[in-house]
């Protein structure tokens, strides 16, 4: 039997010591209308999360400037793929009432069970083209990792662009990096080996950068404005940092990984022609395409 939906942080790792956040530059909150104006900020409801809700829990979505950034799902059923497909249910309710579908998500990050990162994957793969997803796919990124309840350890949140007809999407995969690219933004994810720890070539950032350049990123992975990496060990962290440094604003999480990968890579980049990357000095916080990404911010689980 079904357990009623369960409504969750967006990022699975929450528990974790690092969290990244997305911040929206304004407060305004103009009315939709067909013409999509650029919207700041509107909160999306749906039948089983209407209006008002969002006053005393989270939002389950939110439209900002042409995207739609989605609150974590999460389900439990008798198996990997009923749950993946009770989920993806709920992704397409929210896409559906922001004005998109699941052929416009960009962007899902899946939390997974200890040693079940594969299996999780193959079920959403599964349960995307079940549900009429066409191509491009979206750039999926797996971990496992405790996730906020113990009894619901698989969840999806996820991004999705909002579509227009001057609007190109063009998905690109470079080796293990994958990403899909749209309204100035590429989202993209990447698995493979940790960075050398005296500062040799990363094969991996090799990929990144190429696949940022083949998307319309000039600077290649300098064009990256933020970064969540998934370590296997996080005693790579250091050797991450510095591989990455002057580029993204970076949120580095310990998390298990689908077999035979130590680090995984979910980044956002800015790409083609728009308004101009601004960052904040220290590093704490790029703004790009009108949206602000910021870094994780350590803390400390109390309860």
């Amino acid at each position: 039997q079904d357990v009623p939906r369960v409504r969750a942080d967006p990022d699975p790792a929450a528990a974790m010591l690092r969290r990244s956040c997305l911040a929206l530059l304004s407060a305004s909150v103009p009315h939709v209308a067909a013409a999509l104006p650029d919207v700041a900020k509107q909160v999306v409801s749906t039948p089983w999360w209407p209006p008002g809700t969002e006053k005393k829990s989270e939002s389950v979505g939110i439209i900002s400037h042409g995207f739609v950034f989605m609150t974590g799902m999460m389900e439990v059923n008798a198996t990997v793929l009923a749950t993946a497909e009770a989920e993806i249910s709920d992704i397409r309710d929210i896409a559906l009432a922001a004005g998109a579908d699941l052929n416009d998500l960009v962007d899902c990050l899946v939390n997974a069970p200890p040693g079940g990162a594969s299996e999780v994957r193959r079920a959403f793969e599964t349960a995307l083209f079940r549900a009429g997803a066409g191509r491009p796919s979206p750039a999926l990124t797996v971990i496992e990792a405790p996730g906020e309840y113990a009894f619901f350890n698989i969840s999806i949140s996820c991004v999705a662009a909002l579509r227009e007809p001057q609007l190109h999407r063009v998905a690109l995969q470079q080796g293990p990096a994958y990403g899909v690219a749209t309204r100035g933004l590429l989202h993209l994810q990447a698995v493979g080996e940790s960075p050398p720890e005296r500062g040799d070539a990363w094969p991996l950032l090799s990929d990144v950068d190429t696949l940022v350049r083949r998307a319309g990123g000039s600077g290649g992975a300098k064009d990256l404005v933020e970064c969540t990496v998934f370590l296997k060990d996080i005693r790579s962290a250091p050797s991450v940092r510095r591989a990455l440094a002057g580029g993204p604003v970076l949120s580095v999480v310990e998390a298990g990984l689908e077999e035979g990968h130590e680090v995984g890579l979910r980044c956002v980049a800015a790409v083609g022609p728009g308004d101009g990357v601004t960052r904040v000095a220290g590093g704490s916080a790029v703004a790009a395409r009108k949206l602000v990404f910021t870094a994780g911010q350590l803390d400390r689980q109390t309860s």
